[in-house]
């Protein structure tokens, strides 16, 4: 909604209530002010009617709105500098222009109360003079809606961002109580408009997001129309012009498809970004109680480290010291198993092209301690209590997309510890019934009316207000959809949520044998570069212990000297390192020495890298290694 060159009210709300004022024999006021204004003059009925209103639970105890969707619409960020902008984590130390009153305000005033990010908040009074502020740098970046930003972002000479916020739905808003009849005629409309692909509001949304003006198409449609039965008498000439006129016509069909597809595409788009904003809000909530885990990690670590260097009774007693490095390998092995669950969580589902077998409880009980910052110390720190009871049934192995079904779980396990902010329990259960592995995840919170039950799995519907994007279970039903899985829910209020998913059992696991754990017994001579001492300290120990003749290299430019005018049986190498990193470093050797085994050690960016190392057929390990791994590694090798 917009005012065109002639200072007329325009946009696609002020289309559709002109219609239904013409079959309704309404009359049409329409005024002109600033957005805290129209809100104002909206709750004490100066106006009647408010179009072009975005959701939110606070606006709808105010202010009356329509039930039917108008259309989707979220927040997008502008910018007048060359500086990227990809995630919140960006937004130190800025000033952000808002809209005074708006929804997008409201966003940034509960961003900037939970976010250490010292942002600024530049509040204006209409969408000209938020775009101004930036462009006259009175702002670093200003927070907009996706229709105000495409429309003016060009003019102002500013960029749009990766950076969108909160998916939400426009309404029209009421005055509170007053124009109830209004409201209902309006959803009426819409209601049977919506129904009819090509009803009015179909082809006013066409216009409108291709930016057609209504006046002429109607024109041309009626003369085009008034032309041929007139003129189909004249006979073959009149016939010529209108095969002319026709193909234009198509002409000008087919660059509007054109944009209806870039509409489509940028829609999808913004799909995309609100589940990846989803998956960074649930690993955000995971990772803010990694510190507490991991200080339990290195409790004994340190501790007992300390005691076998500060206490030489300690070094005569040999099953104390056993006892003692015994329990710092665990430690060692949880904060392993801690760091592979974080980076598992948020691994690309895009990289992941085929399904694998995989034990649903082992997945669901990693999950379990995954999400206990959610259920267990967050609650904790406000004295609430959250039970978690895991009961695994007797099932076989399922083919799954891992990453998928762990995301799922997840969303559910948070969305269950939302509907009980006093508490409560989780219970999770699995068993096999008429060929299908069952889920069952019920919680004992506040429940769900028939309405939310019915909506509840749409993209962008939430409860939550600003606090959810709308999307965790909607992606809980795109992923059962991936697995032909049945997904069915059942609710009732204060009296919590049971979510059942059902996975297909295909096939069977195809199980190999290995001789990998048979310990390796031929000695080698080894070069070993690693640009992190104590790693490469670690390693060479290993290596040693097993016989094996070993050369370590701090630097991968020696290694590279060494490795081209010496003869290794194998080069093994860390990934990551100055100057030349561990592929480029195996390219370089093989390209004197074409069969040099080799594989690859990483202590990060393990899923980045295996596309990388494909074309090499080198192995690829995690750091921390282990005698078990390495000896694994070696048979595998030589095999």
């Amino acid at each position: 909604i917009f005012l065109n060159k002639n200072n007329k009210p325009e946009g696609f709300f002020v289309e559709l209530l002109k219609e239904i004022a013409r079959h309704e024999n309404w009359e049409l006021e329409f005024k002109h002010k600033s957005w805290p204004e129209l809100l104002e003059a909206l709750k004490t009925a100066e106006i009647d009617i408010l179009p072009d209103v975005a959701y939110s639970q606070k606006r709808s105890k105010i202010y009356d709105l329509n039930k039917e969707t108008i259309i989707s619409d979220w927040f997008q960020v502008f910018s007048g500098v060359d500086k990227k902008f990809n995630s919140i984590i960006d937004l130190k130390n800025v000033k952000i222009a808002v809209l005074d009153g708006s929804i997008q305000f409201d966003y940034l005033k509960n961003l900037q109360k939970n976010l250490d990010q010292n942002i600024t908040l530049v509040k204006v009074a209409d969408y000209k003079q938020l775009f101004a502020t930036v462009k006259d740098k009175k702002a670093d970046l200003l927070l907009s809606n996706r229709f105000a930003g495409k429309l003016l972002a060009p003019t102002y000479g500013l960029k749009e961002t990766s950076l969108i916020f909160n998916p939400t739905s426009l309404h029209i808003a009421f005055t509170k109580n007053k124009n109830t009849k209004i409201l209902k005629t309006i959803d009426h409309y819409l209601k049977n408009w919506k129904k009819d692909k090509n009803s009015f509001y179909y082809k006013s949304l066409t216009r409108q997001l291709n930016g057609e003006k209504t006046q002429h198409l109607t024109e041309d449609m009626i003369l085009a129309i008034k032309l041929l039965v007139g003129l189909l008498l004249i006979g073959g000439l009149t016939i010529a012009l209108f095969k002319s006129r026709l193909k234009k016509r198509t002409f000008e069909l087919k660059q509007s498809n054109l944009k209806l597809i870039k509409t489509l595409e940028e829609l999808e788009t913004a799909h995309k970004k609100a589940i990846s904003q989803e998956k960074l809000n649930a690993l955000g909530q995971m990772a803010s109680g990694t510190a507490h885990d991991f200080n339990n990690v290195l409790m004994p670590i340190c501790g007992f480290s300390d005691l076998i260097l500060s206490d030489e009774g300690i070094l005569k007693d040999p099953e104390a010291l056993k006892d003692y490095v015994k329990s710092i390998k665990e430690a060692g092995e949880d904060g392993q198993e801690l760091v592979k669950r974080m980076r598992s969580f948020y691994r690309h589902n895009d990289k992941i092209t085929e399904k694998s077998f995989e034990d649903i409880n082992e997945l669901i009980n990693n999950i379990k301690n995954l999400s206990s910052p959610k259920w267990r110390e967050q609650p904790q720190q406000k004295s609430i209590k959250i039970s978690f009871d895991f009961h695994p049934g007797d099932v076989p192995k399922v083919k799954i997309f891992k990453n998928q079904i762990r995301e799922m779980m997840i969303n559910l396990i948070f969305n269950a510890v939302d509907a009980m902010p006093e508490g409560g329990t989780i219970d999770i259960k699995t068993y096999q019934k008429d060929g299908l592995v069952h889920i069952v995840v019920s919680d004992t919170g506040q429940g769900m009316d028939q309405e939310t039950q019915q909506n509840c799995f749409k993209a962008f519907y939430s409860t939550k207000g600003d606090q959810g994007t709308g999307m965790g279970l909607s992606m809980v039903k795109e992923i059962c959809e991936n697995h032909s899985a049945i997904l069915e829910v059942s609710s009732n209020l204060n009296k919590g949520t049971i979510f059942k998913i059902s996975l297909p059992i295909c096939g069977e696991e195809a199980i190999s044998e290995t001789d990998s754990d048979i310990e390796f017994n031929r000695k080698l001579n080894i070069l070993v570069v690693d640009d992190n001492k104590r790693s490469l300290d670690v390693i060479c120990k290993m290596l040693k212990n097993y016989g094996h003749e070993i050369t370590a290299c701090l630097a991968p430019e020696k290694a590279l000297e060494k490795a081209v005018s010496n003869n290794f049986d194998l080069l093994i190498t860390d990934y990551s390192m100055p100057k030349i990193s561990g592929t480029n470093l195996i390219n370089l050797v093989r390209s004197t020495k074409p069969l040099q085994k080799a594989f690859i050690l990483s202590g990060s960016c393990y899923d980045e890298i295996t596309s990388e190392i494909n074309h090499l057929n080198v192995m690829l390990l995690e750091k921390p290694l282990d005698r078990k791994k390495l000896n694994k590694a070696l048979n595998t090798i030589f095999s």
